[in-house]
């Protein structure tokens, strides 16, 4: 496992350490795979994602595509893509897109 900008996680300690870390906000989650592709080493999923956050118990939902390269029955490369800015959207309760756009807008004019 690696986490970005960061060197590669090893052991099944640190890994746990790894996965508790990032389901600290959160009290409950749901993993639902829609699409389920293997081709030889390659696997490719689309998951729908859910979890209910501690502070307000709002119920989070986003989408997640990962691909996987498997070498010797082990994970040997792992890639995950997401929408950020849904995300942060749901995880605030608010709707930035007004901002954004205006934020963009005003950047773009000579």
């Amino acid at each position: 496992m690696r986490r970005s900008n960061s060197s590669p996680i090893s052991g099944t300690s640190k890994a746990r350490a790894g996965s508790a870390t990032q389901s600290g906000p959160s009290r409950s989650r749901n993993y639902e795979i829609k699409f389920l592709l293997v081709d030889g080493d390659k696997v490719a999923t689309i998951q729908q994602l859910s979890m209910r956050k501690r502070n307000d118990e709002r119920m989070v939902q986003f989408t997640v595509a990962e691909f996987f390269k498997l070498r010797g029955g082990r994970i040997f490369e792992h890639r995950s893509f997401f929408d950020s800015f849904d995300l942060v959207q749901q995880l605030l309760g608010q709707d930035l897109t007004a901002t954004l756009s205006a934020s963009v807008r005003d950047a773009m004019r000579p």
